[in-house]
């Protein structure tokens, strides 16, 4: 009698465990196994002893195995990969009396995907086109004169980019960058301090001659030999 009523006693056993179950899924599976027992209890009661051991062993090692069945965790995606950053160097660029305009060429930049950005600032500017060929792509110059951060924007054509860069007063630039700008004013020849101290014009310009004879190249020195010379053979005679 004793194992004839196995099954209804696991079938009892499913329905506790499906009352205290906080998984809804779980609980689905143990009340479907609670019912399908108590079918299997009915049927067995008049069937053979070794027949209704047989469905009672059955029954209570399955039962153990689902109960703890858990459905493994959603794998997290992997975040998007880091392009690669390429620094440009390359560039035309022209001018009117209130804005300036650069043009790169970037092969692709027009396609689905790429995008670019301009931040202007007063006296420098940065842009920088994301996705183009799978590379980020980036022009940072500090400028020569103020802009209108305002009024400046970007312009994507085929395989092209055209920055308009507005000025912040109407006026023509000698160059385009900060970097230009003081390479040209040190090229440009300074007044001997020797020439000022003295107070005599004459050692002034003698004192700039030199100088501008140390810093100057192979046809400058030549022309300010021939003019040493000259004066000399005039102050001569």
């Amino acid at each position: 009698m004793g194992d004839s009523s196995s099954p209804a006693v696991a079938a009892l056993e499913c329905t506790r465990l499906a009352g205290l179950s906080q998984v809804p899924e779980v609980t689905a599976r143990l009340e479907k196994w609670a019912a399908q027992l108590s079918a299997e209890a009915t049927t067995t009661a008049a069937a053979a002893h070794g027949a209704q051991s047989d469905v009672v062993d059955g029954s209570s090692a399955a039962a153990p195995s689902a109960a703890v069945s858990i459905k493994p965790a959603a794998t997290q995606p992997a975040g998007p990969k880091k392009r690669p950053l390429v620094t440009l160097k390359q560039y035309a660029w022209d001018q009117s009396s209130d804005k300036v305009k650069l043009y790169i060429t970037l092969p692709g930049v027009h396609e689905d995907g790429a995008e670019v950005e301009l931040n202007a600032e007063t006296e420098s500017f940065e842009m920088v086109a994301r996705n183009v060929g799978g590379k980020d792509h980036r022009l940072k110059l500090h400028l020569a004169g103020k802009l209108d951060p305002a009024k400046c924007a970007s312009k994507v054509k085929p395989n092209k980019i055209v920055l308009t860069l507005r000025k912040a007063a109407a006026d023509k630039w000698e160059h385009l960058t900060d970097k230009d700008k003081q390479a040209a004013l040190a090229k440009k020849p300074k007044m001997s301090k020797t020439g000022d101290d003295s107070g005599d014009p004459g050692d002034s310009i003698m004192g700039m001659m030199k100088d501008m004879y140390a810093d100057g190249d192979d046809e400058m020195r030549r022309v300010i030999g021939k003019a040493w010379t000259e004066s000399r053979e005039k102050t001569g005679k």
